[in-house]
């Protein structure tokens, strides 16, 4: 029977980091938040989003393998992930909407909550997925305090559209690009988009209508 990992591995910030990849800083800066934060580079708030637990692993592990690629993202790097809102009180209700999830997860009372929500095979409408859409803003901070906004959106709703199609890329990509991957072809390993597909997923995505900008002062 396979390993599942326990309740202390999903809370490390770095459970998919290289041994010794952490700094003392890193590691202060890097703990999971779930509070509101009010964020005037994009004129809103912050507040808990249910992939960051997944996502911030992956992008950690990133920035690792890139560092002994030589392609360091940055001194003590720090990444986090929070859900957009407009208002506070919009990013409050977030806060009780995920604490819901965790209860329907995980508590005893999942058994009774479960039949509530959607069922496997239950999923949206081809006309819900079609008007979906995703819009993801990074704020980006240099070592010298330079603030810098960039973003990542593309039409489909994200959980089942662009997700398909996002790993339908990454599949051809592995295929049709392997010359052109970092690292190399025969460069392997548990490796993530980032580190294994690189700028060739990245110019397939743009291709299928997933819009890049890059960063901009502010």
């Amino acid at each position: 029977m396979p390993d599942v990992a326990s309740t202390d591995d999903m809370t490390d910030p770095f459970l998919l980091n290289p041994s010794g990849s952490v700094s003392p800083e890193m590691e202060k800066n890097s703990k999971d938040k779930f509070g509101v934060t009010s964020r005037s580079e994009i004129k809103g708030f912050g507040g808990p989003f249910i992939m960051a637990g997944a996502n911030t692993r992956v992008v950690r592990r990133s920035a690792a393998l890139s560092e002994l690629m030589q392609e360091p993202y940055g001194v003590n790097f720090v990444y986090h992930e929070h859900a957009y809102h407009a208002s506070r009180l919009s990013a409050i209700k977030g806060i009780f909407g995920m604490a819901m999830i965790g209860v329907m997860l995980f508590s005893p009372l999942r058994k009774l909550l479960r039949p509530m929500f959607r069922q496997p095979g239950e999923g949206p409408s081809k006309e819900v997925r079609d008007a979906g859409w995703f819009d993801c803003k990074f704020i980006l901070e240099t070592a010298d305090g330079t603030k810098l906004v960039s973003s990542i959106r593309g039409k489909g709703d994200p959980g089942y559209k662009v997700t398909s199609k996002f790993l339908a890329e990454c599949a051809l990509c592995l295929v049709k690009n392997s010359d052109e991957l970092p690292g190399g072809k025969n460069y392997g390993g548990v490796l993530t988009s980032a580190t294994g597909l690189g700028m060739p997923l990245v110019e397939r995505l743009m291709r299928v209508g997933i819009e890049f900008d890059d960063p901009k002062e502010i």
